[in-house]
């Protein structure tokens, strides 16, 4: 007997930082699955769908996919510019006084500087093992939640 409720996560690799997978279930009547993920890897959501529903029969899921950069990478001046550009035209528009700085830049651009500059064809072996290994991890976590319910209900 396997519950319906279940954790898994796994991180590795991948090409220029780490892949992260973070996969929650809970009780639902079919198989509902919702996968949120970096827009630099969305090309990869229909392939981490069917990857889950081919190991999970039923239940409501939730998959969540993070790409950091390696510790210490800077975003490039490619994403920065695109960014600094918007910052000085809402200054414009709203009318507002002050130079901007570097740390403005950055907290603007939020995920580009901690995102992982990579390609999906690139990032494709890394998903595969990551999310693999974190469906590994969410039906141990179910086996043994039915376990446990299975001694409770005897």
């Amino acid at each position: 007997m396997n519950s319906m409720t279940g954790f898994g996560e796994a991180a590795g690799p991948c090409a220029g930082g780490t892949l992260a997978v973070w996969i929650r279930t809970v009780n639902h009547k079919g198989l509902s699955v919702r996968v949120t993920m970096p827009d630099a890897l969305e090309a990869l959501a229909d392939e981490a769908e069917r990857q889950v529903r081919a190991r999970l029969a039923r239940g409501s899921v939730v998959v969540r996919i993070e790409a950091r950069g390696a510790p210490g990478a800077l975003p490039s001046l490619a994403s920065l510019a695109p960014v600094a550009r918007r910052l000085r035209a809402l200054r414009a528009a709203l009318r507002l006084d002050g130079p901007l700085d570097l740390q403005t830049v950055l907290s603007a651009a939020g995920g580009a500087s901690r995102g992982v500059r990579t390609s999906p064809s690139a990032s494709r072996p890394a998903l595969d093992r990551t999310l693999g290994r974190a469906l590994d991890a969410l039906l141990r976590a179910r086996a043994r939640e039915g376990r446990a319910l299975a001694r409770d209900l005897r």
